[in-house]
C-alpha cells in the first residue's frame, strides 16, 4: 500500500486479494491525501473482507482436475510445474492464493532461471502464478 502523486493529485496504490486498486483522492495536499488515503484504505478493506481465503494447494488441486479433463495431453507437464511452484511458495510461507505478490512471482522466475531452465520455460511457469495472483 502506497500513496503516489500522479499529475497534480495523489492516488492510493493498494493490493487487495491480488487485485491492484487505484483511485484518485482528488487532492494535491499531501496531509489531506494521507487522511483520505487512510479512509479509502479502510473502506476498501471492509468491502473486500469476505473472510474466505482460498488455499493455494486447494486451488492447484482444482486446476489439475480441470487440466486432466480439458487438456489431458499437457496435464502431466502442468502437474510437474505446479509441484515446483507449490514447493517454492511453501518455502516462502505463502499458503493462500491472495497472498501471492508480483515480487514473489519474480523471485520464482529468478529461482527457475538459476536452476538452469530456459527463460521461456521459466516465464511459462510464472504465467500460472500471475494468473493466480490476479484472480484471472
Amino acid at each position: 500500500m502506497s500513496l503516489v502523486k500522479v499529475g497534480k493529485y495523489y492516488w492510493p496504490d493498494i493490493r487487495i486479494k491480488g487485485k491492484r486498486i487505484r483511485r484518485s483522492l482528488r487532492t494535491g495536499n499531501k496531509l489531506e491525501a494521507l487522511y483520505r488515503f487512510k479512509e479509502a484504505r479502510d473502506n476498501l478493506l471492509a468491502e473486500h473482507d469476505a473472510g474466505d481465503k482460498i488455499r493455494f494447494s486447494d486451488f492447484c488441486r482444482k486446476y489439475l482436475d480441470w487440466a486432466w479433463v480439458s487438456k489431458p495431453k499437457v496435464a502431466p507437464k502442468e502437474q510437474q510445474r505446479l509441484r515446483k511452484i507449490q514447493y517454492f511458495f511453501e518455502g516462502l510461507k505463502v499458503f493462500y492464493l491472495e497472498d501471492i505478490t508480483p515480487y514473489q512471482i519474480e523471485k520464482l522466475k529468478a529461482d527457475l532461471l538459476m536452476r538452469g531452465l530456459k527463460k521461456s520455460t521459466a516465464t511459462a511457469g510464472c504465467k500460472f502464478s500471475v494468473a493466480c495472483s490476479t484472480g484471472q
